[in-house]
């Protein structure tokens, strides 16, 4: 039986049924960032593995209880000292940008919300923004403001947008998440709604998971399966920035899988709660979104979550540390970046189940990353590509130990079989 052909490396073989679009050109280590926490966040234990942060930042710790009266910056009314959370994530290499969770104070528990609102934003963009202390790249307003009407919502983005840009001009603002959909749901905003403020909107941002049903299980699947929206959430995402914002970043500001080491213990809400991964699927998946990503037009994309506590429940085990001490996941990747962090997506492109995407390093050298769209499993099939590598494969790390090299065979006139799972493997090819 002849082997499989990744049709997209062969250029005399018929163009695929899959077109693949222009990737930003964005290198690696500047696109994959990582969702921290305030105080619990740890950026020595994350070197290597991403630069980029993003925080929650509850509006709340700043303003307490009467927002008429603005907080004590650098200090938040909590006692919570901004310029030792941000100052030393910064001073430890990170480029950091928070999302100002407003939904951490009710909309009606705001003394004036537009006044308010604005000055909040003015003074935390004077002190945070690029001309202040330059801490941040970009704020968001709101993370999931599904508690906010619309309406609240809208009023607080007008007069808060407002004050970020009389604070400082050079911070970036950004959307809560969005959706392409024209209602709200419980966790976003419609893009729709942004129409009359693209003068102060810099970028928008997406949360998208690979679930495939919600409440009470919320599975969840890989990243490339049809029966979740997972990719065409942030299409739509991305064609209406096309089309009306053309220009505008789009980021992911959220996405990533649950991987508990035991399913015991799942109470309330979360008792029938199936929407585990193993550890080396919440690997092999993360990875894989990386150019998923790209090839839709995203700029960045934020892996949701920095740490956990090993707890079987939506979100409670989605750190790429467990308990503080790195999960396979972390070793995967450090390898990508090790590998490919100045490295730009230079296409993608699949047949059937078998994708190739194609990277440029700054020197020039290329490296494909080659995988099969399907659920995880410790299994491979052979591939015959048609450009000449430059090496054994290499397979996804998964521990601190480094993974055996993958020998690629010679396959016929031109062709090499390169042993291919769902498991991303690494090929250097010449250019």
């Amino acid at each position: 039986m002849p082997l499989p052909r990744l049709a997209c490396l062969a250029l005399s073989l018929p163009a695929l049924a899959f077109a693949a679009p222009t990737p930003p050109p964005v290198q690696l280590k500047d696109f994959l960032g990582i969702c921290g926490h305030t105080v619990q966040f740890k950026p020595e234990l994350y070197t290597g593995v991403t630069s980029v942060v993003r925080d929650y930042h509850p509006v709340e710790w700043d303003l307490a209880n009467d927002t008429a009266t603005p907080a004590p910056l650098p200090f938040a009314k909590n006692k919570v000292n901004w310029d030792h959370i941000y100052g030393g994530w910064k001073k430890a290499g990170m480029r950091v940008h928070a999302s100002l969770m407003i939904e951490s104070i009710p909309s009606a528990k705001w003394k004036n919300l537009e006044a308010d609102s604005r000055a909040y934003g003015k003074a935390f963009a004077r002190m945070a923004g690029p001309g202040g202390k330059n801490w941040l790249e970009a704020v968001e307003i709101g993370n999931e403001p599904g508690s906010y009407s619309d309406a609240d919502y809208a009023r607080t983005y007008d007069s808060m947008s407002k004050g970020i840009r009389e604070g400082d001009p050079k911070l970036k603002i950004a959307t809560c998440n969005v959706t392409a959909a024209a209602k709200s749901g419980g966790y976003d905003k419609p893009i729709e709604l942004f129409r009359p403020f693209l003068d102060r909107v810099d970028i928008f941002t997406v949360h998208t998971y690979a679930q495939t049903d919600g409440w009470p299980t919320w599975h969840r699947t890989f990243p490339e399966d049809p029966a979740t929206p997972y990719l065409r959430d942030v299409r739509a995402v991305v064609a209406w920035r096309d089309a009306h914002a053309k220009g505008k970043p789009v980021w992911v500001t959220e996405f990533g899988w649950d991987c508990p080491t035991s399913l015991d213990g799942r109470k309330g809400d979360f008792a029938k709660w199936a929407g585990n991964v193993t550890d080396a699927a919440q690997a092999a998946y993360l990875i894989r979104s990386i150019p998923l990503f790209l090839n839709e037009g995203v700029e960045r994309a934020h892996i949701y979550f920095f740490d956990d506590k090993d707890e079987p429940m939506m979100h409670g085990a989605a750190g790429i540390l467990r308990h503080g001490k790195p999960k396979p996941s972390w070793y995967a990747l450090r390898q990508i970046q090790t590998l490919l962090g100045d490295a730009v997506l230079e296409r993608l492109d699949h047949n059937a189940n078998r994708y190739a995407a194609r990277w440029k390093k700054a020197d020039g050298s290329v490296w494909l990353m080659l995988w099969t769209a399907e659920a995880d499993r410790d299994a491979t099939s052979p591939v015959v590509i048609h450009q000449r590598p430059l090496g054994d494969a290499l397979p996804m790390s998964l521990s601190e130990n480094t993974a055996a090299p993958v020998r690629i065979a010679p396959a016929g006139a031109g062709g090499w079989s390169v042993p291919v799972g769902p498991r991303p493997v690494f090929v250097q090819i010449n250019p």
